[in-house]
C-alpha cells in the first residue's frame, strides 16, 4: 500500500507506515492484507509478540485507536527491539545504550578472570574482541552520534587496566601515534575539553575506557 514498506527477516516481519493528515487508512489495509495472506498459507500469526510503537512528536493530539489483529488488540510499546537494537518512539538511544553497557558490565567479569590467572596479552585482546567489542559496536552507525559522545566518550580515570593491545605491538603498548583518519572531534585530545560527566563507578568508568578506544578504532577502520 501507498506509504507503507515491509522489513522481512527470517520469522519477524516489521511493518512501517508514514500516517499523513490523520488518515491510517492505507497502514491498516496493509495489516490486514498480511493478516489474511498468513490465514491462506496457513501461517500463525502470534499477537501476543506483536507490538506497535507510534512515533509522532506532534503535542496535544489524541492516540489512534488500537490496532486490531483477528479481534485482539495489538499492544502499543513505547519501545522495541529491532534486529538487536532497541528503538523508542521519541527516537532517542538512551534504552539501547543502557542495554550494551550492562551486556558489556556482564562480560567483564570474565576479562577480569583472564588476567587474574595472567593470561597472555594476546588472548585477552581476542576475548575483548569477541566479547566485548562484538556488543558495544553493534549498529553503532546508528545509534553513536554527539549526543551518546558527550556521555560516553570522556575517559575516566581507573587504576584496572583489563586488556592491553596484541604482543605483537611491543610490551607496553608500543609507540602510540596520533591516527589522523579518526575525526579531530573524536581524539583523545578533543574529548579531553569536554565538559566532565557526572562521577561514574569503577565498571562504568572502564566500560566508558573501553566504549571510547573502540569506537575511535572501529572509525579508523572504515573511513
Amino acid at each position: 500500500m501507498p506509504g507503507c514498506s515491509g522489513i522481512k527477516f527470517a520469522d519477524d516481519t516489521t511493518v512501517t507506515g508514514l500516517i499523513l493528515h490523520n488518515d491510517e487508512s492505507n497502514f491498516r489495509k496493509q495489516i490486514d492484507l498480511i493478516v489474511n495472506w498468513c490465514s491462506k498459507n496457513n501461517l500463525h500469526l502470534n499477537v501476543d509478540k506483536t507490538k506497535e510503537i507510534i512515533v509522532d512528536f506532534r503535542r496535544g493530539e489524541t492516540p489512534p485507536p488500537p490496532l486490531l489483529i483477528n479481534g485482539a488488540t495489538v499492544e502499543r510499546v513505547p519501545s522495541f527491539k529491532f534486529l538487536g537494537t532497541h528503538v523508542s518512539d521519541k527516537l532517542t538511544w538512551d534504552i539501547n545504550l543502557g542495554n550494551i553497557v550492562k551486556k558489556a558490565r556482564q562480560r567483564l567479569y570474565f576479562l577480569r578472570k583472564l588476567k587474574s590467572f595472567d593470561v597472555g596479552s594476546d588472548i585477552s585482546f581476542n576475548f575483548y574482541r569477541a566479547t566485548i567489542e562484538s556488543v558495544l559496536t553493534l549498529s553503532i552507525t546508528v545509534w553513536f552520534g554527539r549526543t551518546s559522545k558527550a556521555s560516553l566518550a570522556r575517559p575516566q580515570q581507573s587504576d584496572l587496566r583489563l586488556s592491553g593491545p596484541p604482543s605483537s605491538q611491543g610490551a607496553g603498548g608500543g609507540a602510540r601515534t596520533r591516527d589522523r583518519s579518526v575525526p579531530a572531534d573524536l581524539r583523545a585530545d578533543s574529548l579531553a575539553t569536554m565538559p566532565p560527566t557526572p562521577p561514574l563507578n569503577r565498571t562504568d568508568a572502564e566500560i566508558q575506557k573501553l566504549l571510547l578506544k573502540t569506537q575511535k578504532r572501529w572509525i579508523s577502520r572504515v573511513i
